[in-house]
């Protein structure tokens, strides 16, 4: 399970014995705990969280808060549930809407870099112009031979696009 982390700025106190719930979807409710600046709330399950349909990466799922002492719903906003391994290539894994990275020796997209060898590709959205633009749709793999080359970085800082490996297919 994951902690999401809600921010509400103004969140009603409770009676003593009142409590906040989230509410994912048609999952069962999950007690919240107050925090400084709103809610904190453990995600379903595995098996209480909808299944993501064929050919797709996610599900949407309402997230809405509800107060144990009327038990009505007072704040919703949508939820997603994401799956990188659905991205068998480079190319679609690192432009997910989602935060993957592909493991360039696992020759997988994952969202977790720690699960990784070596090389990783970030998908953090940063856009870059190479000279020569590549036809082919698998940014890396396995046996990709890494050469220095020059890269227009743009929405980069100044000694961020060190960080970036780039490899060639022949």
């Amino acid at each position: 399970m994951f902690q999401v982390q809600l921010s509400i700025r103004t969140l009603p106190e409770l009676p003593i014995g009142a409590k906040y719930k989230c509410v994912f979807g048609g999952a069962e409710p999950i007690d919240a705990t107050v925090t400084s600046s709103g809610l904190t709330c453990p995600t379903p399950g595995v098996t209480s969280r909808p299944a993501i349909p064929e050919g797709e990466d996610h599900v949407f799922v309402p997230l809405a808060v509800r107060s144990s002492e009327t038990n009505k719903d007072f704040v919703s906003r949508p939820f997603y549930y994401y799956d990188c391994s659905r991205h068998t290539t480079c190319s679609d894994c690192t432009t997910s809407n989602w935060a993957c990275n592909w493991c360039v020796y696992e020759n997988r997209c994952s969202h977790n870099t720690s699960s990784c060898q070596r090389t990783v590709i970030s998908g953090d959205k940063v856009t870059f112009t190479p000279r020569k633009q590549s036809t082919r749709n698998d940014c890396c793999r396995k046996g990709t031979v890494f050469r220095k080359i020059g890269i227009l970085f743009r929405g980069v800082k100044s000694g961020e696009g060190s960080n970036y490996v780039l490899g060639i297919l022949r």
